[in-house]
């Protein structure tokens, strides 16, 4: 096994001998270093938190949303029974077919008449 190559820096060899002298004063001089602490954990260092703060609680508000669109799924409306409901409440007379038939308004339409319910092909009433 070849022991590896010294460096050799050009500008080294340029500099006067006082000058590699007061280099080697720097080098080799005590530093003032404080005494080695244990290193701390990462999860007590504050500035992670903040660093991974907003990205966790996105994450976590995604699972949120996605778990409650997935318990309250609009159910799947069936057109023969929804067929159905409606002839049944065309049948009836007066107030009883106007409640009826204002359940069974599409949402968009009950929505926009949520104040004030028409029954589409009905007279409102004065």
């Amino acid at each position: 096994m070849q022991s590896p190559k010294r460096l050799s820096f050009w500008f080294l060899d340029k500099l006067k001998p006082h000058h590699i002298n007061h280099m080697d004063w720097v080098m080799n001089s005590p530093q003032k270093t404080p005494p080695a602490s244990a290193p701390i954990p990462w999860w007590r260092v504050p500035h992670m938190w903040l660093v991974l703060g907003g990205p966790m609680a996105v994450v976590v508000a995604g699972i949120a949303t996605a778990v409650i669109a997935y318990c309250n799924q609009d159910p799947v409306l069936d057109k023969v029974e929804y067929e159905r409901d409606l002839a049944a409440a065309k049948a009836l007379q007066g107030k009883e077919r106007v409640d009826a038939l204002v359940k069974m308004q599409p949402a968009g339409q009950a929505r926009n008449h949520a104040a004030s319910p028409v029954v589409p092909g009905e007279a409102p009433e004065r």
